[in-house]
């Protein structure tokens, strides 16, 4: 009767060991961030303001 508890015991144990299939996980292409390739929009906002100061400058001078 010993025997039969410690070999359900030890099966009992085992099982988890077993769970699951036996592929090898292969992990996800991570996302590659392109830089755009066309104009460069960071003279935009540098310009805009110049023209609004040089706009507000103009009209203070009447």
């Amino acid at each position: 009767m010993k025997k039969a508890a410690l070999v359900a015991a030890a099966l009992l144990t085992a099982t988890p060991a077993f769970a699951g299939n036996v592929e090898v996980f292969v992990a996800p292409e991570e996302p590659m961030v392109e830089e755009p390739m066309g104009s460069n929009a960071g003279w935009v906002v540098p310009l805009l303001a110049v023209v609004i100061v040089g706009a507000a400058i103009a009209v203070s001078q009447d």
